[in-house]
């Protein structure tokens, strides 16, 4: 894997959370509007006659169209799957030495210019920039091999 596929990886590293967060709001506002009980009969605590569904949340779950439970589960199963990708990228930065790990948070996911990162650990920026460069080969062999991160498409 070259240095920028990794760069890439740890772009969207940088925006999963946005990612899951989006798609919880659109799954909050989905099962708002097919699974909420507002409306969907009067509730007075009296028996209904044969054949009726008498229970506000059954007749609730067969009204939802089947697109839109679909389109739920696949919102939860990218959310899953997202979260897993997140711990993969995650562990691997974790397995760099202290100074790159630093280094690559500073720079990939916080987005902090060269000279903040250089004040913080007290480096030049061009000094950062090698420790970068041999953090990003380092990530490359790890990311290489982590089947979760080569087959996920970004």
């Amino acid at each position: 894997m070259d240095r920028d596929r990794v760069k890439q990886i740890l772009k969207f590293f940088r925006d999963i959370d946005a990612q899951i967060a989006h798609n919880a709001q659109l799954i909050n506002i989905m099962e708002d509007t097919f699974y909420s009980l507002n409306g969907s009969g009067e509730i007075d605590g009296q028996p209904r006659a044969k054949n009726k569904i008498s229970c506000p949340t059954e007749a609730t779950a067969l009204s939802v169209p089947s697109y839109a439970s679909e389109t739920l589960r696949e919102w939860r199963d990218e959310n899953e799957a997202l979260c897993k990708l997140k711990a993969a990228i995650s562990r691997e930065i974790g397995r760099l030495p202290h100074l790159q790990r630093v280094i690559v948070y500073d720079f990939y996911v916080h987005g902090c210019k060269w000279q903040d990162v250089s004040q913080a650990i007290n480096y030049t920026p061009r000094h950062c920039k090698n420790i970068r460069n041999r953090a990003l080969d380092s990530l490359s062999r790890l990311f290489a091999g982590n089947t979760l991160i080569v087959t996920h498409k970004y």
